[in-house]
């Protein structure tokens, strides 16, 4: 910790979704209070953000092969935040014990998968918990990426082909879906908190939704009518099951996987929005987005 007594936070990963958006939340109003500047930006490359002034995030050049480059950036952290890829979570973990960080965000960034995971060994066999008994590991589970759903509606309709899309089941599945930015302010809002009074799991979302709603929204504003095909939850399962096999996977067979895990008979769905993680996160600090309104939004323009 800083003399100042605030936070001095590194976080990794900058070239993801998450990297610019992560530092546009500590450096926000709303948190910058709590930390020490500038904010250290871990990156294996030479890539700079222009939207941040030296004085608010300094750049130190890594390499995931040499351990000793990773200690030295995280040298006087309080909290590493690891935005980038699974394969090097345990790397970093590794690094920000030697140097002594306190709180460490792993990269699982994922929905709070329940048995319905193991199903699946084949595409969703990466490690979504971390914990180590020599700091403390805070694992933030979200909902689906909000904004993947709006903007890449492959994600949405299951097909890439112009106004058709497959409806899994009766369409009414609760889907918990998260912005972007709301993770980054979840970030920014956890990562003052003394380690000893935080949970090793933390649940949220900004918004929940359903094939049927978003389905309508789209035709309503688009002024088109879908061509969908009726896929019973069984014949996804079944697709899910064949593509997870697969040697060569694409971006459809994740998706027919993820889709099956939210509409599985072992899903165990909770509402993040009614949990106390919720309250920890954002005592009223920000607005979480809502899907209903940004995709009209995005699909309007």
């Amino acid at each position: 910790m800083s003399s100042s007594g605030k936070k001095v936070v590194a976080v990794v990963g900058l070239n993801g979704e998450l990297g610019k958006p992560t530092l546009s939340a500590l450096t926000s109003p709303e948190f910058k209070n709590y930390y020490h500047f500038p904010i250290r930006a871990v990156t294996t490359k030479n890539n700079k953000f222009e939207e941040f002034s030296d004085s608010e995030v300094s750049y130190h050049k890594v390499d995931y092969n040499d351990a000793s480059s990773l200690v030295a950036a995280f040298n006087g952290v309080d909290v590493v935040i690891d935005l980038g890829s699974h394969k090097n979570t345990q790397i970093l973990l590794d690094a920000a014990i030697e140097a002594h960080v306190k709180l460490f965000f792993p990269s699982v960034y994922s929905p709070d998968y329940g048995p319905e995971k193991k199903d699946y060994s084949g595409l969703l066999a990466f490690k979504d918990f971390y914990h180590d008994d020599r700091l403390k590991c805070l694992n933030l589970k979200v909902g689906w990426f909000a904004d993947w759903v709006i903007s890449k509606l492959a994600v949405l309709f299951l097909s890439n082909e112009p106004n058709k899309a497959v409806r899994v089941g009766d369409g009414n599945t609760k889907i918990p879906v998260t912005f972007i930015s709301d993770i980054a302010k979840s970030l920014a809002s956890l990562a003052h908190h003394s380690p000893e009074k935080l949970p090793e799991k933390v649940c949220v979302q900004s918004d929940v939704y359903t094939q049927n709603e978003l389905f309508k929204i789209y035709e309503e504003v688009k002024g088109v009518k879908l061509d969908i095909e009726e896929r019973s939850i069984d014949t996804q399962l079944q697709i899910a099951a064949q593509a997870d096999k697969k040697q060569k996977s694409d971006m459809f067979d994740f998706l027919n996987v993820i889709t099956a895990t939210m509409v599985s008979p072992k899903r165990m769905y909770v509402d993040y929005s009614k949990g106390k993680d919720m309250k920890l996160v954002n005592p009223g600090i920000f607005e979480w987005k809502k899907i209903i309104p940004e995709a009209k939004k995005a699909w309007s323009s």
